[in-house]
């Protein structure tokens, strides 16, 4: 994804949902990729104002969708089992993607402020997860 696909997803999706907070502080959180901190990006959000947490580099443990992304790996591929096709390859991941449930994702989110504490404790050094 380049920045201008980025940047239409935020506007088609992000702005709308941050609007919908009316009056409430939003402080969106994204990790450092590339295209999220292109010049265009920081000047779109700006222009939006959009505030932006400040993230450090290379941290996939203060990041929940990481483990989503495990947990999705470990269901599409386990048993070792390979696919044909890149078709047959997205549906098992539609099928997997489909029992996550709010309680996974709950649990990912809630886990944040322990991990929190162990990069502090570890000086922000990385940490398992």
């Amino acid at each position: 994804m380049n920045s201008q696909e980025y940047q239409n997803v935020l506007q088609d999706n992000l702005l709308p949902f941050i609007n919908s907070f009316e009056g409430n502080e939003v402080i969106f959180q994204q990790n450092n990729a590339s295209v999220h901190v292109s010049r265009s990006i920081k000047a779109w959000l700006e222009a939006n104002s959009i505030a932006t947490l400040e993230w450090p580099a290379c941290s996939p443990a203060l990041n929940p969708i990481e483990n989503v992304w495990g947990w999705l790996v470990r269901q599409i591929y386990s048993q070792d089992k390979e696919y044909s096709s890149r078709n047959e390859l997205k549906e098992a991941i539609e099928r997997a993607g489909h029992e996550l449930t709010p309680q996974m994702l709950s649990k990912y989110i809630h886990s944040m402020p322990n991990r929190i504490f162990e990069v502090i404790k570890k000086g922000g050094n990385t940490i398992d997860y």
